[in-house]
């Protein structure tokens, strides 16, 4: 497969409007109901209320993890009251008797009220939107019972996944052993230590896609990927263009709500139903989550040096041609974890695989970001995944070859999990 390079806009325009999701008066039969083009705005809606809600310091594992459950929990939902694609953890229900659109968002309320108790009342406040959508008091009752039981599926099956447990990193003396970053360094905090030991939810193991690892220090390759960062990545850079500055920026804000921003659009412009977007973002996000947990486990398992420790110290690593620069610093704050590989580089092509499969790889799309204002259009998801990756080199935080190998390995987890987990459609 060939991944095109991206095509940057630098015109700022509104998001499409998404329509209001159906109503249904008592009079509506189940027939009338399953047959009824239900949209996917009910999954958009709790996809920015899901990041509302576990949007928590800086720890993503708990907001990315959370999506990810919540996702799977609206698409079971969904395929509980009419099975239209393979379900994960909640096996579908003869004769439901429920709405699908307010089973899907009780699912996604238990969840997020599971994960996050202290927001409860705004998590109810959200669910009373969709639960006046439904005027029958039986279907209501029954649809919420079905959300619950989606989200209680989903729930137990990740009780015990080992999220979350870090061991202190300690780190290595010789060269091109990572260690902690400014102001990081003031405390010895490195993140995600133990990240890549959790449980995937479709990978057999977070080293199934290891990489090769990181070039030798004395290699030509090094020395390449050396100089390009400090180069382009520079906070004073002179060869990083105008463009190239405002994308490093753009990517600068997390993939995840960068790639859900496509995704709702993606819903919105294709007139995607319930059952298409609760399914294209289940998917979408077991292949980001898989791809963080075999992208942190390549981290600590080769802990390379980050370009702003390997450049400051450029005359101890025993290459000729890595000339020091004791000031230099990254256009950006590095992230407290190891160089290789890159996690955007690995979590936007594993999404971008997924969301292909699901929505197309070959339309446009355009996402905005929290950092910087305008909206970015690609040619297509991997365009877009592409220039995530790059633009990890123009803000200073890695090397090529951790973009490249991040690439790779993103781009085999996407594809593991269309192939393997990938919900697929049942025979009508």
């Amino acid at each position: 497969m060939t991944y095109s390079r991206a095509v940057w806009v630098s015109s700022v325009i509104g998001l499409t409007a998404i329509g209001p999701g159906c109503q249904f008066d008592e009079t509506d039969t189940g027939t009338q109901i399953l047959q009824a083009q239900v949209p996917g705005e009910t999954v958009s809606r709790w996809n920015q209320n899901g990041f509302a809600a576990l949007t928590v310091g800086p720890d993503v594992r708990f907001q990315v993890r959370g999506m990810t459950m919540m996702h799977i929990a609206m698409h079971d939902a969904a395929n509980a009251v009419r099975s239209k694609y393979e379900s994960y953890a909640l096996a579908p229900l003869e004769d439901a008797g429920a709405d699908p659109a307010l089973a899907a968002a009780a699912a996604a309320h238990d969840v997020l009220v599971a994960l996050r108790p202290t927001l409860t009342a705004t998590i109810d406040g959200w669910l009373a939107v969709d639960s006046a959508r439904v005027d029958n008091d039986k279907r209501r009752a029954r649809s919420l019972q079905v959300g619950g039981m989606a989200a209680q599926a989903i729930l137990a099956l990740r009780a015990n996944d080992n999220c979350c447990n870090d061991t202190p990193y300690v780190p290595g003396t010789d060269p091109g052993d990572y260690q902690f970053t400014f102001p990081f360094s003031t405390f010895n905090f490195a993140y995600g230590t133990g990240w890549g030991n959790m449980v995937p939810f479709s990978l057999n193991s977070g080293d199934q896609f290891r990489g090769d690892g990181p070039p030798a220090l004395s290699s030509a390759q090094y020395t390449a990927d050396y100089n390009e960062t400090k180069a382009y990545g520079s906070l004073t850079s002179t060869v990083r263009t105008p463009q190239q500055t405002y994308l490093a920026y753009f990517w600068v804000d997390g993939s995840a709500e960068i790639f859900s921003r496509m995704a709702r659009n993606l819903i919105a412009e294709q007139d995607a139903d319930l059952w298409e977007a609760a399914r294209g973002f289940a998917i979408a996000f077991i292949a980001g989550e898989d791809g963080a947990i075999a992208n942190f486990d390549g981290k600590y398992h080769f802990a390379f040096w980050r370009p702003i420790t390997a450049i400051q110290a450029g005359d101890t690593d025993g290459n000729p041609d890595t000339v020091a620069d004791a000031a230099w610093a990254p256009a950006a704050l590095t992230p407290p974890t190891p160089d290789y590989p890159s996690t955007h580089a690995t979590t936007c092509a594993a999404v971008a695989v997924a969301l292909g499969e699901a929505f197309g790889d070959d339309v446009p799309v355009h996402a905005t970001s929290s950092i910087v204002p305008g909206e970015v259009y690609w040619d297509n998801l991997t365009a877009a995944a592409e220039q995530c990756a790059e633009a990890r080199i123009w803000v200073g935080y890695h090397f090529r070859t951790a973009i490249e190998d991040g690439l790779t390995q993103g781009y085999s987890v996407g594809q593991w999990v269309v192939d393997n987990t990938g919900l697929d459609r049942l025979p009508d």
